[in-house]
């Protein structure tokens, strides 16, 4: 009987510490995901400007695979 307890109990312990292990590893994952949002950010309005410049200076661009405005949505979505 006393060693049924033992063993519940150390499995409930078990349980909490790989509990908080996972909660601890949800918020790095959410802290990362919102670095990467924030570079992706960052990242697209810098191509707008560049892409701005490069126009007034009379070079060619080419166009990417994906919209910009498409992605700024996406953030805009991802960050609610």
């Amino acid at each position: 009987m006393k060693q049924d307890l033992a063993i519940k109990n150390l499995a409930l312990r078990e349980v909490r510490t790989e509990g908080q292990r996972l909660d601890a590893k949800c918020l790095q994952l959410k802290n990362q995901q919102s670095k990467l949002m924030r570079n992706i950010h960052h990242l697209n309005k810098e191509i707008k400007a560049l892409t701005s410049l490069l126009e007034k200076q009379g070079l060619e661009i080419s166009q990417p695979d994906f919209s910009i405005s498409d992605t700024d949505s996406d953030l805009a979505i991802n960050e609610i």
